[in-house]
């Protein structure tokens, strides 16, 4: 996790358990909207790091391990639930991340924190959160930079890679709850905007790099381990294999206005970082409806899902 000590020039100091303090907040009304805040009292204000969970989008787990360890390295630490699939449909969960990032700063002299030194971390499905976060709007006015670990960058991707006869149970997994959180198959058809949003348009917003604009987008840090079964169709990337065994696919995306730290760049990556060394402690949400036909390549009732067209 030294990118996000990258991200925000911190010097790291230790501090004793005991004088860490940990309290759970409302953001919302909504019953998941709530955050767990972790800091230590500081004479100074203190960078920040916001945590978006994965979990198909239907899930939750549990990252105060890591919240802990960031916390007693002298930032505030904010771990942000959100509403899940099931709850209500995209864009409700980049909404709640916005509006979880507009309470923190809001109330940042609580817990000695500056406003303008947040970094946002993600993975798998809050990866993708995180990296919308980046792309949607003027990014890098609202947040310092993000890190986002195996994103579902691209769910639309994701539906084509679960939808092949050979696709694997996970791939399976990701591609059923991205659908259940557009309401919709991909069907580039399906513009009809009168009532809501089209389907299609839903669609192309949940894939990331479509909001990027670049001049305004907060800098990126993707990471994609060589065994993941998540999409990393990400804006404006390089990549660079790795030349040891154990490989990594990364990939750096600063904004023009931001320079990406010497010591993050492409190929400097080590082995352990593609390892999940931190504990999770899921707490299992209820199952999405399942709508799975016989074949398990169409997942909601009506029409067979459109042949493979190019991205949204």
């Amino acid at each position: 996790m030294a990118l996000i000590v990258g991200f925000l020039s911190l010097e790291t100091r230790d501090s004793a358990a005991a004088e860490r303090s940990e309290t759970t907040y409302s953001y919302g009304s909504h019953d998941r909207q709530k955050l767990d805040a972790f800091w230590n009292a500081s004479n100074s204000k203190r960078p920040g790091i916001v945590i978006l969970h994965g979990g198909y989008w239907y899930e939750d787990s549990g990252w105060a391990t890591w919240s802990r360890y960031f916390a007693d390295k002298g930032m505030a630490v904010f771990s942000v639930d959100y509403r899940l699939n099931f709850d209500a449909p995209w864009p409700a969960q980049r909404n709640d991340a916005l509006s979880a990032i507009t309470w923190i700063k809001a109330n940042a002299a609580k817990f000695d924190l500056d406003p303008e030194r947040i970094v946002v971390l993600g993975s798998s499905a809050g990866g993708q959160i995180a990296t919308s976060l980046a792309t949607y709007g003027s990014g890098g006015d609202r947040i310092k930079g993000v890190v986002a670990l195996s994103p579902v960058a691209s769910p639309y991707r994701a539906w084509n890679d679960g939808n092949r006869d050979d696709s694997t149970a996970k791939e399976r997994k990701v591609r059923d709850n991205a659908t259940v959180l557009a309401r919709c198959f991909p069907d580039p058809a399906d513009t009809d905007a009168s009532l809501h949003a089209s389907c299609w348009d839903t669609w192309k917003d949940m894939v990331v790099k479509n909001r990027a604009s670049g001049a305004d987008d907060a800098p990126m840090y993707l990471v994609h381990s060589e065994g993941t079964s998540y999409p990393s169709s990400t804006p404006s990337t390089s990549r660079r294999p790795r030349k040891s065994a154990t490989t990594c696919r990364l990939t750096v995306s600063p904004s023009r206005r931001s320079r990406a730290a010497p010591h993050m760049a492409a190929g400097s990556w080590t082995p352990r970082a593609c390892r999940r060394r931190f504990s999770r402690g899921s707490r299992r949400a209820p199952d999405p409806p399942t709508y799975a036909a016989p074949d398990d390549r169409q997942t909601l009732p009506g029409p067979a899902p459109p042949a493979r067209v190019g991205p949204p």
